[in-house]
């Protein structure tokens, strides 16, 4: 299943989405500076294009601690998965997804802010 929380009738999870785009963003690291800022623009401009909220990440040191780890675990994991062996003849369903940690701590923030806006 490639979302965390859509249903099989074909609908987008847009927490799922954005995660595996800024995690997949995030680990090109085309720029020099500002890699992370453009990450999380990419993050929340797919939340808010699937009806979701703008997050904010980082309020504090402790966040900002934490979304660093979870990018730095992704990044360690698809980089071990991908010396490891050649996935691209797997199907999507059975290929690991190193943006779930990502997705889950984008939904935690997009349920916070949903409880602050209701």
């Amino acid at each position: 299943m490639e979302t965390l929380g859509s249903d099989l009738s074909g609908e987008i999870d847009p927490v799922a989405l954005a995660a595996k785009y800024c995690h997949k963003f995030v680990n090109i690291h085309p720029f020099l500076d500002g890699n992370s800022r453009t990450s999380r623009l990419i993050l929340n401009t797919i939340l808010l294009k699937y009806g979701s909220c703008f997050v904010w990440f980082g309020k504090d040191a402790m966040e900002r601690e934490d979304y660093m780890d979870i990018s730095a675990e992704g990044f360690a994991a698809e980089a071990m998965t991908m010396q490891q062996e050649d996935m691209d003849d797997l199907p999507e369903g059975f290929k690991p997804k190193h943006h779930k940690k990502l997705a889950r701590f984008t939904l935690k923030h997009v349920y916070k802010y949903f409880s602050i806006f209701n």
